[in-house]
């Protein structure tokens, strides 16, 4: 068990000081800000993957409201 704990750490630090160390050559190769901000992209696209589908229903829960509340309206009218 702890074999396995060791090696999943080990994986972890050198994915993290890989990403790291390419973000430094990239940095030091002088690359145009777009591959930045695409990276910065991709990080927060990995810490919340379903952002923009959150965002659409957030809407459609906002609208359906909007449409149940003048339904209501109407329905009191008669």
């Amino acid at each position: 068990m702890e074999t396995r704990v060791i090696l999943a750490l080990l994986i972890v630090v050198i994915l993290v000081l890989g990403v790291n160390g390419l973000l430094i050559l990239a940095l030091r190769k002088g690359r145009d800000i777009q591959q930045i901000q695409l990276w910065q992209k991709a990080v927060h696209r990995a810490r919340d993957p379903w952002q923009n589908e959150n965002k659409d229903l957030e809407e459609l829960s906002r609208l359906v409201s909007e449409l149940k509340e003048s339904g209501e309206e109407v329905g009191e009218k008669k």
